[in-house]
């Protein structure tokens, strides 16, 4: 149980880390300047998300084995819906997270008309966004797993027999 909750804790912090590493770099052409974009800047609820994490862990080291399994199977419907997002844009769509960064340096919004002021941009995201994706679900998994390991074996009864008679 304890293993397991270390190495849960080991993936949310490397997770952490891995969204505040920078996602997605461009070169504007006008202004002749970087942009670039962090995990954790362009989705905020990564990082409310990784508190709560932490904050029911050491909760749950005080609590029963129920309350741990509700704590976690919340926290579980917490994490599928904070990385449903980030999961759906570096996998399946645009990546297109300094479009905000690239309007306040050009004034031109939007993804479609920016691309002609981008000179140089990173078609796929950064290995930290696969890395992000990747250790977060480890995370939820072993979050569910841990009170399953904390489950205590019982044993099985064996019926008592009645006492023999003995006949005289």
């Amino acid at each position: 149980m304890k293993q397991l909750k270390s190495v849960c804790l080991l993936l949310i912090v490397v997770s952490f880390g891995s969204a505040a590493a920078t996602w997605q770099t461009v070169t504007v052409s006008d202004p002749k300047q970087s942009i670039s974009q962090t995990g954790l800047g362009a989705f905020p609820g990564i990082s409310l998300f990784v508190v709560i994490v932490l904050v029911s862990m050491f909760v749950s080291r005080y609590s029963s084995l129920l309350t741990q399994r509700v704590i976690f199977a919340l926290i579980t419907a917490l994490g599928v819906a904070v990385n449903i997002a980030p999961a759906v844009k570096i996998l399946f769509g645009p990546f297109d997270l300094t479009t905000l960064q690239i309007a306040n340096a050009t004034g031109i919004s939007g993804w479609s008309s920016q691309v002609e002021e981008v000179i140089e941009t990173a078609s796929a995201p950064s290995p930290f966004a696969y890395l992000y994706l990747g250790v977060t679900l480890a995370a939820i998994v072993l979050l569910n797993l841990s009170p399953r390991a904390n489950t205590p074996k019982t044993k099985q009864s064996v019926p008592k027999s009645e006492p023999e008679l003995w006949v005289n």
